[in-house]
């Protein structure tokens, strides 16, 4: 079994939009043997998902379910394939996970496209930066899907 976890802040968007997207693109390729989460970096407890990007993601047909969730050491272990929004977030948890995990985060814009840019919080911007976070993310997560069926 291969786990992807994407990590962003709060869990609340960003991370979350792309565990639902990935999710139902796994499930509509077939591949049972991967596993896709999400968490943050920042406890905020247990909220619901960002209601702007929530309602994005239904009009593209994907569901962001579940509540925010806080990474731990255990979760991120687990982890084949670490996916943050933010150069910070990988800064973070090279703070936070041994070396030998290291080589498994990845800056999303970058595994996806080569390209070394964060994709930055949409909270409190205009919903047309929500959709084009959106867009960006369905946009790699269908590169993810082929790299995941090459086995990379």
């Amino acid at each position: 079994m291969r786990q992807v976890t994407f990590v962003c802040t709060g869990n609340v968007c960003r991370s979350a939009a792309a565990e639902a997207i990935l999710k139902d693109m796994v499930r509509l390729s077939k591949m049972t043997d991967v596993v896709v989460n999400s968490v943050g970096i920042d406890d905020i407890g247990s909220q619901p998902r960002d209601a702007i990007m929530a309602g994005i993601a239904k009009e593209y047909g994907y569901v962001m379910e579940g509540r925010s969730q806080v990474m731990t050491r255990e979760v991120l272990e687990r982890a084949d394939l670490i996916i943050v929004m933010t150069f910070a977030h990988k800064f973070k948890l090279e703070s936070f996970l041994p070396s030998e995990y290291w080589n498994r985060i990845h800056l999303f814009m970058e595994y996806c496209f080569g390209l070394e840019v964060p994709i930055d919080d949409p909270t409190f911007m205009p919903e047309s930066i929500y959709r084009e976070t959106f867009e960006r993310l369905v946009r790699g997560c269908k590169v993810i899907v082929d790299r995941l069926k090459q086995g990379v």
